[in-house]
């Protein structure tokens, strides 16, 4: 004869598969003393490479005629400046020196007042350089290099400066078209 399970053997039974079913699941979950977790740490780095570059987009600065005695400069854009612009991703010196001089006449030469330079914003892009420590003030041209411009900004908004230039021609000086090799070198900024 069989005997059928009563309420309460049944539910005795439903709670020990029960139990069973929860101790189970927790093993499973838990052991995971020996497998991945999918956590991990790591280090990742990259070095980015220094480049100086640095381009004249503006490379010629043309006084036209002017007369013995008579002097122009560039801080009213007529004519315009020397323009310079930090083409790298550092910050750069921009040192300058003229490799001849415009005028023969008497008081003219190596660094006399007869030509001379200063760093300066160029319009839209201020703090492009260090302006205490650049020459913001007239400064008589030398065949030796002098640093001008003082840590070039990089960033498009501050990449560009202008170099102004001054001249004042010799009371005595000879007729006839004048010209001057300027050059700039640029180093990265210590």
């Amino acid at each position: 004869m069989q005997r059928s399970l009563g309420l309460r053997e049944l539910i005795a039974v439903l709670g020990i598969v029960a139990l069973f079913s929860v101790a189970a699941t927790f093993i499973v979950l838990t052991d995971i003393s020996n497998k991945q977790t999918g956590f991990a740490a790591g280090v990742s780095s990259v070095a980015i490479e220094s480049i100086v570059s640095f381009s004249l987009p503006a490379s010629e600065v043309d006084f036209g005629n002017l007369v013995q005695g008579g002097s122009n400069d560039t801080t009213d854009d007529s004519p315009s400046p020397f323009a310079l612009r930090n083409d790298g991703n550092v910050l750069l010196d921009i040192n300058i020196m003229a490799n001849s001089f415009l005028f023969s006449g008497t008081g003219s030469g190596n660094n006399t007042s007869t030509f001379q330079f200063k760093a300066a914003n160029k319009s839209g892009e201020t703090n492009s350089f260090s302006w205490p420590s650049s020459i913001t003030d007239f400064t008589n041209f030398t065949d030796v290099n002098q640093k001008a411009i003082a840590s070039m900004n990089f960033t498009n908004a501050s990449d560009e400066a202008e170099i102004e230039v001054k001249i004042n021609v010799p009371p005595n000086e000879a007729a006839g078209a004048k010209s001057a090799d300027i050059i700039f070198t640029a180093s990265q900024s210590s």
